[in-house]
């Protein structure tokens, strides 16, 4: 591994993580909508 290739590595963690958090949001909302609130 270079020393690049560390410095590269956290942002995509951190791109990784940021798009897996907004695609559960996403999922979230759709479940929210589908089912309504009186069922959360």
């Amino acid at each position: 591994m270079t020393l690049r290739y560390l410095r590269y590595y956290p942002t995509q963690c951190l791109l990784a993580f940021d798009f897996g958090v907004g695609v559960a949001t996403v999922n979230m909302m759709r479940i929210w909508e589908f089912k309504g609130p009186a069922d959360l």
